[in-house]
């Protein structure tokens, strides 16, 4: 496969980022109210929108991640603190990871298992 992210080195992206979102995902369904896999599914937006603009500010040589300035513009204070603490994730853990996730998503199983589904790609 010719687009193949060479940080993958036969991981997968889902595995990959269901690392990144760990602590996130436990304090998000610390209180009870997030129980279904749509729910699980829209909270992932945010992981997914951090990551994706780190990656692609890397790839156009901004340090000022000027993509996520623009995600977290004019939301509730408690946002900043969630984004910055993925940043920071995603800086100190995964910085060798220089690929954009694509679709994904949360479902479940025949067997009442909650699974996750996702694709990656190069940034243009």
């Amino acid at each position: 496969m010719k687009n193949f992210p060479p940080e993958l080195k036969g991981k997968k992206a889902s595995d990959t980022f269901l690392e990144y979102v760990e602590p996130y995902l436990k304090q998000i369904m610390s209180d009870g109210s997030i129980c279904s896999a749509w729910q699980v599914e829209i909270a992932l937006r945010i992981p997914w929108c951090v990551w994706n603009a780190i990656v692609i500010d890397k790839k156009n040589n901004k340090d000022e991640n000027e993509f996520l300035a623009q995600l977290i513009n004019h939301k509730p204070p408690h946002f900043d603190q969630i984004v910055k603490d993925l940043i920071e994730r995603k800086e100190k853990h995964f910085s060798q990871y220089n690929y954009l996730f694509g679709e994904y998503s949360v479902y479940v199983d025949e067997n009442d298992e909650i699974r996750f589904r996702m694709e990656s790609k190069l940034p243009p």
